[in-house]
């Protein structure tokens, strides 16, 4: 079996496949601990023989020296960092993978573009080259709405004074996909805010996670719509403020769009599967309530089917043989 040159250690694991079929480049999570403790689902633990900065961290294909892309969504130097790992061919009976580590010479190589090719994004650039700004509604021509991106996050912010009328500010990428079962999945700070993921067919289809503010109503909602059908998410008694992971689903094969808050269902609409064509509105907003703000750290669509591919068994650690050990196995 090769060994990827210059690392020390490795462990195997395994990855089921989806009853579903083949699966390519498909992104599976797996949570790095520095520490120790019991390998389980994504979590594995490297009893500190890795960087504390998980630098040197390497995911391969079964051949073990394949490397695969990856990208590290958070860390925490010297305990743990969560990596999605782009798998190039998973099929129904499951794959395996190698996880190095243990190599003090290596440098991070995480890569969100790479990992993400759909679409990806962690505002670091500054710019919004990538985007469209669009101000639509009665109040459109005289609405003034900050939108910019400022290296770590995208920022929006509408209130009275800058929007009026009634009028609706959306951003969205520059982007299209034509595939079935993708996922959007963002860190996102909502503030008061309308957050609609957009999905839209020959204009008439579309999946958001929406703060259904109706203040002359008592409604305070947040909600998850597939056109005109919606499940209520959460019921509030004040604007929504809140940091959250949030993720879409769209599942337009098995007929579902499902909504995850923090990696937990949080809410599902049946949809008819058709075959999607998709713009991606990051956000859109009209005018009320008076004061709007988001806050954007990461974004990206990824591969998503059901059932998913799981995490299967870990392996022991393994020890790179040096040319004294190989001697004295012979």
């Amino acid at each position: 079996m090769a060994w990827l040159n210059g690392w020390k250690y490795r462990k195997k694991h395994i990855i089921l496949g989806s009853s579903s079929g083949t699966v390519t480049d498909y992104q599976i999570r797996i949570t790095v601990h520095y520490g120790s403790g019991t390998d389980s689902g994504e979590h594995v633990y490297l009893n500190g023989k890795c960087r504390a900065d998980f630098g040197d961290i390497r995911f391969t294909k079964s051949d073990g020296k394949t490397i695969q892309p990856y990208w590290i969504e958070e860390k925490v130097d010297g305990d743990y960092a969560v990596f999605w790992v782009k798998l190039d061919y998973i099929p129904p009976d499951g794959t395996t993978i190698y996880v190095y580590y243990g190599n003090p010479e290596a440098t991070d190589i995480s890569n969100g573009s790479s990992t993400f090719p759909l679409y990806f994004d962690d505002f670091e650039d500054g710019q919004l080259t990538n985007y469209t700004v669009e101000t639509v509604g009665p109040g459109a021509d005289t609405a003034n709405p900050i939108v910019e991106e400022v290296p770590g996050f995208l920022h929006m912010l509408i209130d009275d004074t800058r929007v009026k009328d009634d009028a609706g500010v959306r951003v969205y990428w520059n982007t299209s996909i034509t595939e079935n079962n993708v996922a959007f999945r963002g860190y996102i700070r909502f503030i008061g805010l309308d957050p609609y993921l957009h999905f839209d067919e020959s204009g008439f289809r579309y999946a958001k996670v929406r703060y259904d503010y109706r203040p002359y109503l008592s409604i305070y909602e947040k909600r998850l719509y597939v056109d005109s059908n919606y499940a209520t998410l959460e019921s509030l008694s004040s604007d929504w403020d809140e940091t959250i992971y949030l993720t879409v689903a769209v599942y337009y094969d098995g007929g579902v769009v499902k909504a995850f808050k923090n990696d937990t269902l949080w809410g599902s609409v049946n949809a008819t599967p058709t075959t999607p064509h998709i713009v991606q509105y990051l956000v859109y907003c009209i005018e009320y309530p008076s004061r709007a703000e988001l806050y954007v750290y990461h974004a990206f669509v990824r591969k998503y089917i059901e059932p998913e591919p799981s995490h299967g068994a870990w392996g022991r650690e393994e020890k790179a043989r040096t040319k004294l050990n190989k001697l004295f196995r012979k």
